[in-house]
């Protein structure tokens, strides 16, 4: 019983260690990135106090096709019993969770599924935007749709892009 007080004794002593050691691989100039559906996805600045919502709205915000509830964290641990070996665990945060230097947040998009119908063959189509004209001389279109219902098409082919002047100014 002497042994196991003595060893448990000795353990709580290197706890402090442990958790030297555990953020040694944090170093406060690694970057904290950003990648998926945020507007400017990168690497950014680690700064002590800022949360995930801080480094999305400095990655420009959500787009449209985020998933926010779906957003995760990727953190670096090492392994506590062998420190050679570095594991990577993902952990679902809300905008008020802590960051870590090293983290990576991941904000994934909208996947859509689209079942597609015929292909078809094209000739000379034009499709105008409010700052571009593109016109595909051959090429094939695939129509489809959405499970919701959603009309697509998908075209393929080469063409040419010409850009539409503002005549308003």
């Amino acid at each position: 019983m002497v042994s196991f007080i003595e060893g448990f004794g000795k353990m709580l002593r290197l706890i402090p260690l442990l958790l030297l050691l555990a953020f040694v691989g944090c170093q406060s100039g690694e970057p904290v990135t950003i990648s998926g559906a945020v507007h400017h996805a990168g690497s950014f600045d680690y700064r002590a106090g800022r949360k995930v919502a801080d480094y999305i709205r400095e990655a420009g915000g959500y787009t449209d096709e985020a998933v926010i509830t779906d957003t995760y964290l990727v953190r670096v641990a090492l392994d506590s019993i062998d420190e050679e070996k570095i594991k990577s665990v993902r952990v679902a945060v809300t905008d008020s969770s802590g960051v870590l230097p090293g983290d990576v947040i991941v904000v994934p998009g909208q996947v859509y599924a689209v079942r597609l119908d015929t292909v078809r063959t094209i000739q000379n189509v034009r499709l105008e935007t409010k700052d571009e004209i593109l016109k595909i001389d051959r090429g094939v279109i695939v129509p489809g749709w959405t499970p919701r219902g959603v009309v697509v098409a998908m075209l393929i082919g080469r063409g040419k892009v010409f850009e539409v002047s503002d005549t308003t100014t």
